[in-house]
């Protein structure tokens, strides 16, 4: 979820968790060069009793205050990601948001006025957009680096990522092994050329560490092919033959020594039972299509409230 926002105002947030909270909730300020001007973890924040939170977004110092955010000239937005790992039990948080105090509004904008901005945020993030795919297209396909922390071109400062592309013949598969570390919850979802996420709903497009089959090291190994390779654990490239992967390591203890890590290769999809550090569960078309049901079915539970 995205609120405006400027970094003059005081914003006051209230919001419930719910009785199963999503596995991390990040409430992130960021700026005009999507850099995070502060953020408020889920472990961080406080509760009463009843779930309910109140949150504080504004320019003056926390003060040793709690579940305070402080903002500054040139934040103009807020990300609310509410992380679902178990999507048939966890639900988002409720939320309500109200500017409580600053300048005066001024008068309405003009149509022109309000295009003007409007273009200039495009445009905006076209070239951000452009910047963080140049980086993966720079790099051999299917190599994918070690995860990283950023707090660059709109990353959270509590994930790890790896950014990568993949280029794959209708008969081969990326096998990727990952290891979360020390993280909470980590994905792996595939997106088009464009940065834009394929369908999560009916398509098998993307996995978390709470959908796969784990190795017996804590690990787990994802099989990335456009064709159905008949074993758990499956990404669907929905069909391409070319895109991208953003992988994400969340909420990771940063105390630990337990670091995430990922190793990639390319197999014949007739050769993955040797490509595999353990055997994974053979999934036949029956199953295939209960899965995608009960995916769609987990899907539309989120919207449902608390």
């Amino acid at each position: 979820r995205i609120i405006p926002l400027d970094g003059t105002s005081t914003y006051v947030l209230r919001g419930h968790v719910a009785k199963n909270r999503p596995v991390v909730n990040e409430f992130s300020v960021l700026d005009d060069d999507w850099k995070t001007v502060g953020n408020l973890s889920s472990n961080m924040l406080k509760t009463g009793a009843d779930g309910s939170f109140v949150i504080t977004v504004g320019p003056d110092p926390a003060a040793g205050r709690n579940n305070y955010i402080q903002t500054r000239l040139g934040a103009n937005y807020m990300t609310i990601r509410d992380t679902i790992g178990d999507w048939a039990r966890e639900r988002p948080s409720a939320l309500t948001v109200e500017r409580v105090a600053g300048p005066p509004a001024g008068p309405p904008l003009s149509r022109e006025q309000a295009l003007e901005k409007v273009v200039a945020k495009v445009r905006r993030y076209f070239v951000e957009t452009i910047k963080l795919h140049r980086k993966a297209l720079g790099s051999p396909a299917n190599d994918f680096p070690q995860p990283a922390i950023s707090s660059a071109e709109g990353m959270l400062i509590t994930q790890a990522y790896s950014i990568g592309r993949f280029e794959l013949a209708k008969d081969q598969a990326l096998v990727l092994t990952i290891h979360p570390g020390t993280a909470k919850y980590v994905t792996v979802p595939v997106t088009n050329f464009w940065g834009t996420t394929m369908d999560p709903v009916y398509h098998l497009s993307s996995r978390n560490s709470r959908q796969v089959v784990s190795n017996r090291d804590g690990s787990f190994t994802v099989i990335v092919s456009a064709t159905d390779p008949g074993l758990e654990n499956w990404v669907d490239t929905e069909g391409l033959t070319e895109g991208f992967l953003f992988l994400r390591w969340a909420a990771m203890d940063a105390a630990s020594t337990g670091n995430p890590s990922i190793d990639s290769k390319v197999v014949a999809l007739a050769d993955l039972s040797s490509a595999v550090p353990q055997p994974l569960p053979k999934v036949d078309a029956a199953e295939r299509a209960q899965q995608i049901v009960g995916r769609a079915q987990e899907y539309d539970l989120r919207w449902g409230g608390n």
